[in-house]
């Protein structure tokens, strides 16, 4: 048995507007709530990470008043047809003065709207509490919290009892800390660090070791005159199924059957998690002209890889065998491997979207990334169509439709090898009782994306061929059944298993 003792302190100004009622916003235990959208647990999806995403979106909640179709499709609490009334009724009275005017709505029963209250709220459009001088605004925001975090397994583990040069170099405690200041479209700025079980909290100038071994910063600004969003430090992005770039809370197969198969398009947002990749470190903004949104981003990072070397008719060449994304620094090998290669990231994508029906929104994304060092993995049957080299990119090609009760979305891509990505499928609500979802992807053995995210039953979109199909009945407010059908296949080999392979995965609730 494994016992874990924690210590939390939480102190600062976090306002009643956070933690308690604002505008009757009820507290939420996101930990339940995880629980039941996850009732089939996946070991392929970040738990963290869906955390600290469902967070944010709480301690920022959705101006009902100045939402989108997209936006609400991100919160994967309601279908089409709730959506499309509550739309149809924000364009028939104009905004609304209360969250209570949500029960007047069709479709809304009092379940969904308490499912909903934790993330959305009711602000008067233009909301003046954006304006005048920013500095001001940041050093008197009440919204802010310092949270301090430390924990240790009470056994003594075997890396700390080894002699050898396995040995964990530091101590057992993980030490977490987390500063943020914010305001709901406006700004946030904030400082992460992390100590991870066994690492050491060391000052070396020599292995650029300051402190703590992991440090994530933002500056993050919205709604700057034309510029939407002006992210400085740490951030990540998403954009039309995930195929380039998706991140962010993607919750996949689960007790959920309908929503969540569909990414919402939320591009680009601060990053203030304690995961050690899957993010970006330098500049992006995003600028509206009219019905188009215009992100460009560039980014510099140090990545984990061991560098090794080969010799070539007496020339050494250094290469990396891969990216490691387990963030662990507590053994000489492990640190041998820390910042071992720099990454350099930067692209663009364009968004339409129709402002005025609101039904339709396409765009295009392009992302180039170079390696300082390049990825030659070592060869053998199954990863033979791996990524391989120092330079990378991906092109993708997005859209979504809402027509009457249903959306359809689709997005194709290609890497720089000519293998491609599609995903393409609807969510629809036949009645007021029944919803249904279906979709197709099909993801070619060389296509390569380091920061693609889209449903399937890997963790990566590589080497998979699938069909997903989902059900909701709701025939009462008291009695619901769900269902899904998702049949894959592996045209290619993957890891221990030497052959093609296929499955089936269903669930019924």
């Amino acid at each position: 048995m494994r016992r874990t003792l924690a210590i939390l302190i939480a102190f600062g100004g976090i306002s009643h507007s956070l933690l308690g009622q604002r505008f009757d916003r009820q507290d939420i235990d996101i930990q339940d709530f995880i629980e039941d959208l996850f009732q089939v647990q996946d070991e392929d999806i970040n738990y963290d990470d869906q955390y600290e995403t469902l967070y944010q979106l709480f301690a920022n909640p959705i101006n009902l008043n100045e939402t989108s179709k997209n936006e609400l499709n991100g919160l994967y609490h309601l279908n089409i047809a709730q959506i499309n009334q509550l739309m149809s009724y924000l364009e028939r009275n104009g905004p609304m003065l209360s969250i209570y005017e949500l029960q007047v709505i069709e479709g809304f029963d009092q379940a969904t709207i308490n499912s909903l209250l934790p993330f959305v709220e009711v602000r008067s459009p233009g909301d003046e509490s954006t304006r005048g001088n920013l500095i001001k605004r940041i050093t008197h925001e009440k919204n802010n919290y310092l949270i301090l975090r430390t924990e240790r397994v009470l056994e003594d583990q075997e890396g700390y009892l080894r002699n050898d040069s396995s040995r964990y170099l530091g101590s057992p405690y993980k030490v977490y800390g987390r500063f943020r200041s914010s305001h709901s479209k406006d700004f946030s700025v904030g400082l992460t660090f992390e100590k991870d079980p066994g690492e050491q909290v060391v000052l070396d100038a020599e292995s650029k070791r300051y402190g703590f071994d992991y440090y994530s910063f933002h500056l993050f600004l919205e709604n700057k005159g034309a510029f939407k969003s002006i992210a400085i430090g740490d951030y990540q992005m998403q954009f039309g199924q995930g195929l380039v770039l998706g991140s962010g809370f993607n919750p996949g197969k689960g007790a959920e059957t309908i929503t969540t198969v569909r990414r919402g398009n939320s591009g680009l947002r601060p990053y203030t998690s304690a995961l050690e990749t899957s993010f970006m470190r330098g500049v992006a903004f995003t600028y509206s002209i009219k019905n188009l949104e215009i992100t460009s981003f560039h980014s510099r990072l140090k990545q984990d890889g061991i560098v090794r070397s080969r010799d070539f008719s007496g020339v050494y060449e250094e290469y990396i065998t891969g990216i490691q994304d387990v963030g662990m620094h507590r053994t000489y090998s492990e640190l041998a491997s820390r910042k071992g290669i720099q990454e350099e990231s930067f692209g663009m994508n364009v968004t339409y979207s129709d402002l005025r029906k609101r039904n339709l929104q396409f765009g295009a994304t392009f992302l180039h990334n170079s390696f300082a060092i390049p990825i030659q993995k070592t060869p053998n049957n199954y990863n033979q169509f791996e990524f391989k080299g120092d330079k990378n990119y991906n092109i993708g090609l997005f859209a979504s439709y809402n027509w009457h009760n249903f959306l359809l979305f689709t997005e194709l891509a290609r890497s720089k090898s000519g293998g491609t990505a599609f995903v393409g499928g609807f969510m629809g609500s036949l009645s007021p009782i029944i919803s249904m979802s279906f979709l197709y992807r099909n993801y070619a053995k060389d296509y390569h994306s380091f920061y693609g995210n889209s449903f399937g039953e890997g963790s990566r979109n590589i080497n998979e061929i699938g069909l997903y199909w989902g059900l909701k009945l709701t025939p009462n407010r008291r009695t619901g059944f769900a269902a899904y059908y998702d049949r894959f296949k592996f045209p290619w080999l993957r890891f221990g298993v030497n052959s093609p392979s296929q499955g089936y995965e269903y669930l019924l609730r």
